[in-house]
Order: C-alpha cells, then structure tokens, then sequence
C-alpha cells in the first residue's frame, strides 16, 4: 500500500493534426510563392544570346546587402570586360 499526498501533473502527449494541418497549408503557400518567384527571374533573366549587337535592353539587380551600406559597386562581366556601376543608397530622412 502507497500513501501519496501533494499535487502532480500529468501530460499526455499526442500529434495536434490541426497544427500540422496549419503547418502544411503555409508551407505549400511559401512553395507557390518561392517557385512563382523563380518562374519570374527565369523569364526575366538575360541569355547569352538575349541581345544582338547594337541593342539596348534595361532590367533590375537583386541582390543582398548589409543593413549599414551607404556605398556599393556592382561588377558586370560583357564580352570578356568588366563594367562597375557605383552608388549610394539614400538615407531615410
């Protein structure tokens, strides 16, 4: 015979579906957004042979930078040559 006298807890542990449920559903979100946005830069993105000679075509750089950056320089490779292409970034007034 035991003689047990004070308070416990007891936990009882068990998949919560509806967690998973919810997990899944934003993953397949992030996935669709991730693979639209893939699709996006695939469609954009300059070939080795997008331009012939003499033409002239405009697009947008995407790239990561450090949060404190003022002044950046981007090197772009054309035929063999390096191009640079400095600037600053506005400050936030």
């Amino acid at each position: 015979m035991v003689t047990y006298s004070g308070t416990g807890t007891a936990t009882t542990t068990s998949p919560d579906l509806e967690a998973r449920r919810r997990a899944n559903d934003k993953a397949a979100i992030l996935n669709g957004s991730a693979s639209r946005a893939g699709a996006d830069l695939q469609r954009v993105e300059l070939k080795a042979n997008t331009l012939l000679p003499n033409w002239e075509t405009g697009g947008m750089l995407i790239f990561d930078r450090e949060k404190k950056c003022e002044e950046a320089i981007v090197r772009v490779s054309v035929d063999g040559k390096i191009i640079e292409f400095p600037f600053t970034w506005q400050k936030k007034k």
